[in-house]
């Protein structure tokens, strides 16, 4: 199996859905940093978005991107009241 720059143009969707979710933060979300709190979590919107458009490996890349980015967004939230909500709430 070799690699073609084609089977990976989705990577091109998951980065501009990355950008439009960070665009989303950055406005509507202003005091949610990684949308911590929404629910569900936007990034579910794009992960789908390319699941459905190129199928199960991709989408499952795109999820791992995703999750990726929301969890680094919750350990640099830590000591943010985001985090510290999510925290109480769950124990």
């Amino acid at each position: 199996m070799t690699f073609r720059l084609s089977d990976a143009a989705y990577l091109l969707e998951v980065a501009a859905g990355v950008v439009l979710l960070a665009i989303l933060n950055l406005t509507v979300f202003a005091r949610d940093p990684g949308m911590l709190r929404v629910q569900p979590h936007p990034g579910l919107f794009v992960v789908g978005a390319i699941a459905a458009r190129h199928g199960l490996r991709p989408g499952m890349m795109a999820a791992l991107i995703i999750t990726g980015l929301a969890l680094a967004a919750f350990v640099n939230a830590e000591g943010a009241p985001a985090a510290e909500a999510l925290l109480q709430r769950r124990m």
